[in-house]
């Protein structure tokens, strides 16, 4: 594999400035005006481009070089501003150093040893099987994407900026030998394809009004935010909910088990209370009979022992005869005797009735206990389990709903796909001749894999509404819902370029032969406001996170160099993020170091 490792500028004013980046992801964000655009041309000026805004750059460039890592061995590159001749010294195995230039012994050479291809290749250039040699320039705008490309109406697989409906002969044929090492070149026999051309018309108008249809009815039927998932993924969720709400049902049921044997416990309890509650009642009533027995026996012997006391009288007051004296027994005697006996049954009522005052204690704080036992056991049936099992109920019906949308959704993606197949089919059938079919060749072997990852990128990043997408031939480009990208505004048709390109990458890619290993994009989100129209709002945030998610995670094949105003907040990870600040006192003001606006 092979990066770029540094780049240097020397310029008259400034002297030497560098900019080191990595092998996987490289971002270069900051204000307008401080550089971040002259990158790519640098970039583009080493591969022999010819550096009109390098030349006329008010900071006077002198000398452009690259650091090239191939393969851990270092290759330098350089080249004199205004001149085509450019040096390379090379460490690496196979790199042949010397002098190249733009035109013989082109720089291209140098490139494509670094893809692995060492001798020249003849391409063809035009239908007629009129051969060129293969060069990068040929194919650098699919890979390198300067801003004024990025909002262009064109496919990234033409060169120029203003739309044209020409199908790129060369650069297909460039991007078909880098995959498969075949460059077509045959003896051919011309025919007349303008009536084919009619009807190829009429077919694609009527596959891209079904689309367009059947994009408007996806988004009417798939409402629900789950109906993107695959249905197996549903079937899952709905298998694990299904588990946890048997889970959570079995514990309720525990709990109103748990809950009606507090409450039976607590019946128990309160007759129990209510028993020993009232034999304490009549214990204390007995305990008061006592206690007044006690009270009689002592005022019968106070007077008894008292009655000496009292006055006798030996003869009647009322006829003054004489009174008899009569032998009186002593009470005092059998009264403590009665005494005794009750002041034993009190002491046996009181131990009796102390057992009973701690069985009801004991009792009481059991029902407090299971009471306090029971609230917990209704907080969590009222504010756990039951809200629990109805929100997964809840949870459940909406996989369902998304489980029969899913299913719906892989029925719209059979028709579409079999719409686009019927078309290359129908399309393919029509155009088979002797020349060089550039359609035919483009369907073989780039339509189907640019069709797939078109739309799983598109999904990936988060494009609102997506419904289909496909690759059309005769645009060289992609239709999002069955629409053109020149029906969108600057905003969306900056980012369709940057997932076109993406998807050309990674098809490229899936060949594994001839690696381009390099993409150089700048404003793929167009941030600044003032380069879009007013009335474009351009990618939604949603969009734009999910683009640069996607940059970060899908960089293993390739160096990616991104230049952007302001990217959106996320986990950059490793990525190589640096930011012009256009500010002398904070960190890098700007490419050229020195220069200030």
């Amino acid at each position: 594999m092979y990066y770029i490792r540094k780049i240097e500028c020397y310029t008259k004013k400034y002297g030497r400035s560098e900019m080191n980046f990595t092998k996987g992801l490289n971002i270069i964000c900051g204000p307008s005006n401080t550089g971040k655009s002259l990158v790519l041309e640098i970039i583009d000026y080493m591969f022999g481009g010819e550096g009109k805004k390098i030349i006329e750059c008010p900071v006077g460039f002198t000398k452009i070089g690259l650091e090239v890592d191939v393969d851990g061995k270092t290759v330098l590159v350089s080249r004199e501003v205004g001149n085509n001749e450019i040096s390379v010294e090379s460490s690496a195995d196979g790199i042949e150093d010397g002098v190249y230039k733009t035109k013989s012994k082109p720089i291209s050479k140098f490139w494509l040893s670094l893809m692995g291809i060492h001798e020249d290749v003849q391409v063809i250039q035009k239908l007629d099987y009129s051969p060129q040699t293969l060069g990068v320039r040929t194919f650098i705008h699919t890979f390198l994407i300067k801003e004024s490309r990025m909002v262009s109406d064109n496919s990234i697989f033409k060169s120029g900026i203003g739309y044209n409906k020409n199908i790129p002969t060369s650069t297909i044929t460039s991007l078909l030998y880098l995959c498969t090492e075949n460059n077509f070149l045959k003896e051919h026999k011309k025919v007349d394809t303008k009536l084919i051309e009619e009807k190829n018309k009429a077919i694609r108008g009527f596959v891209d009004r079904s689309l367009k249809t059947l994009a408007d009815q996806r988004v009417e039927a798939l409402k629900n935010e789950d109906a993107d998932e695959k249905p197996e993924v549903l079937e899952n969720k709905i298998s694990e909910i299904l588990k946890e709400l048997d889970d959570n049902q079995r514990r309720l049921k525990e709990s109103y088990k748990e809950n009606e044997n507090i409450a039976n416990n607590l019946f128990k309890i309160d007759n129990e209370l209510a028993e020993n509650q009232i034999l304490q009642r009549r214990f204390s009533a007995l305990m008061s009979q006592y206690e007044s027995d006690i009270k009689r026996l002592t005022f019968i012997a106070e007077g008894d022992l008292r009655k000496g006391d009292i006055p006798h009288f030996d003869y009647c007051p009322f006829c003054n005869g004489e009174l008899s004296k009569e032998q009186e027994e002593s009470c005092v005697e059998a009264a403590v005797q009665e005494a005794r006996k009750i002041e034993i049954q009190m002491r046996d009522l009181k131990s009796a009735s102390e057992s009973i005052i701690n069985e009801i204690d004991s009792l009481k704080e059991k029902k407090r206990n299971l009471q306090k036992e029971q609230i917990d056991i209704q907080d969590r049936i009222r504010g756990e389990l039951e809200p629990k099992i109805a929100d997964l109920g809840k949870l459940l019906s909406g996989y369902r709903i998304a489980l029969g949308q899913a299913k719906v959704n892989e029925m719209f993606d059979s028709f579409e796909k079999t719409l686009n197949t019927e078309l290359k089919d129908s399309i393919e059938e029509e155009e088979k001749g002797d020349t060089f079919d550039i359609r035919n060749v483009i369907n073989k072997y780039f339509t189907e894999k640019l069709d797939d990852r078109l739309l799983t990128i598109l999904r990936e990043v988060n494009y609102e509404k997506i419904s289909s997408a496909s690759f059309d031939v005769e645009s060289c480009d992609a239709k999002v819902n069955g629409a053109s990208k020149a029906t969108q505004g600057k905003g969306y048709k900056a980012y369709l370029n940057t997932v076109m390109a993406l998807a050309l990458q990674e098809c490229l890619e899936s060949y594994d032969k001839h690696k381009i290993q390099l993409m150089a994009i700048d404003s793929p989100i167009l941030s600044l406001v003032e380069k879009r129209d007013p009335k474009d709002p351009g990618a939604s945030d949603v969009m734009k996170k999910g683009l640069f998610t996607y940059f970060v995670n899908n960089t293993s094949q390739r160096q990616t160099i991104i230049v952007e105003n302001e990217i959106p907040s996320i986990e950059y990870g490793n990525t190589n993020i640096i930011e012009f600040t256009k500010d002398e006192k904070n960190g890098r003001y700007g490419l050229i170091q020195g220069y200030i606006e």
